[in-house]
């Protein structure tokens, strides 16, 4: 794995630098108590940053109380999908995550992408950009805009 020195207000990402095509990344993660929010990256570009990330943010967060987003980044820090800048490919809210065990998981197969949570499909779509993200490695991604603590456990591929 790599990863680099992050600073506050910015993203904090590590990730494997093998390239694979269709392939699903999962593990598990939990936020302590004014968590931010993170999540799992796919077919991650390591020289630009660009990648799918599958992210949660816990209660109370900026990003959004209690949701999962699917997100695209086109660079390790700037992210949107159809030509709006922070918009999610799709979102939807999750039962309370609080500071226990989750499962996080996130699939790439061509341009169809789902992400589970809990070993539930939350998010089943399409990437109908011009140019979905085909190939790439996966990551694991924090948000470092508040706490900066994300415990994260058994990542397979």
């Amino acid at each position: 794995m790599r990863a680099g020195t992050n600073t506050l207000q910015t993203y904090g990402t590590a990730y494997i630098t093998n390239s694979w095509t269709n392939f699903a990344v999962q593990a598990q993660v939990r936020f302590p108590s004014g968590g931010f929010g993170g999540g799992l990256g796919s077919r991650l570009n390591r020289n630009t940053g660009a990648r799918y990330a599958a992210w949660i943010y816990p209660e109370g967060s900026p990003g959004g109380s209690s949701m999962l987003k699917l997100v695209k980044f086109q660079t390790w820090t700037a992210w949107g999908y159809n030509g709006a800048s922070f918009t999610p490919m799709q979102q939807v809210n999750l039962p309370g995550v609080g500071t226990n065990w989750h499962t996080l998981k996130l699939g790439c197969y061509g341009n169809q992408i789902s992400v589970s949570y809990d070993g539930t499909v939350y998010i089943n779509t399409t990437d109908t950009e011009v140019t979905p993200y085909l190939t790439g490695g996966a990551s694991v991604d924090c948000g470092l805009m508040r706490c900066a603590t994300v415990c994260w456990s058994t990542i397979s591929l």
